[in-house]
Order: C-alpha cells, then sequence, then structure tokens
C-alpha cells in the first residue's frame, strides 16, 4: 500500500463489463467494493474515475493506506467479454510518491 502523502497521478485497473439491458458495469479490483455503470464506455470510464477518486479521497480522510493497483485481475464467470483498462486518476490525494 501507498503511503498517505501529496497527490500525485496514478493509474488503476477497472474491468467494464458489457450489461445486456444496456450499459457498462465497471468494478476496479484493487478497491473492495468500488464498482459504478455507465449507458456508454466514454461514460462508464468517467463515472470510474469519479468513482475511484471519491474512494481516494475517502481513505484519505479517514487516515488508511491508498491500496497499489492490482497487478492480477481475477474476472468472474460472467466476465467472458470484459475490456480491461487502465485509468488515469490526476491528483489523486493521498498518494506518496
Amino acid at each position: 500500500m501507498a503511503a498517505v502523502g501529496a497527490s500525485s497521478t496514478v493509474r488503476y485497473t477497472v474491468v467494464l463489463v458489457y450489461d445486456p439491458n444496456g450499459g457498462y458495469v465497471v468494478r476496479v479490483p484493487a478497491l473492495r467494493g468500488c464498482v459504478t455503470e455507465g449507458n456508454s464506455l466514454p461514460e462508464a470510464l468517467d463515472n470510474a474515475r469519479e468513482a475511484i477518486t471519491a474512494y481516494l479521497e475517502s481513505l484519505a480522510r479517514d487516515g488508511h493506506s491508498v491500496p497499489k493497483d492490482a497487478r492480477v485481475i481475477h474476472l468472474e464467470e460472467d466476465d467472458e467479454e470484459a475490456l480491461i483498462v487502465r485509468v488515469p486518476i490526476g491528483g489523486a490525494p493521498g498518494i506518496a510518491n
């Protein structure tokens, strides 16, 4: 885990899974419980950036260490056609260089 400190840019891997009912569900494996969605890929990625930023701000505010990105991604059974993307988070709180 990274130390809490000055802001910097980090990248987190996200897993986007197409929902047959429309849109995409997005999970951030390194951040337990960080899940969002979007009606299109651009919207899903924007929502992922917002969710990750809010998650990191919450950890920093509560004095917790910020997890590093996941090195290994475990896909779920329904993730057959998953898209895996590394999302840059600029000015991420709580990440020491």
